[in-house]
């Protein structure tokens, strides 16, 4: 699918360099990523859902994400 986007010229977003597949949760997955390359929306995530933290900080400390 990637190619076929690629081939008709268009861009995926720039999350792609970090997940391989498009945000649809909040899921501890792309919340690491999303931690470390976008902090302002990490951030805004977490003033919606402040307890993200914890399993974010449990998976980092596990070593589970980076």
């Amino acid at each position: 699918m990637v190619d076929v986007i690629a081939k008709e010229g268009l861009k995926l977003s720039a999350e792609y360099q970090w997940m391989k597949r498009s945000f649809d949760g909040i899921h501890v997955g792309y919340l690491g990523p999303i931690k470390k390359n976008a902090p302002q929306d990490y951030q805004r995530i977490l003033d919606w859902f402040p307890l993200v933290e914890a399993d974010v900080w449990r998976h980092e400390r596990a070593g589970l994400i980076g």
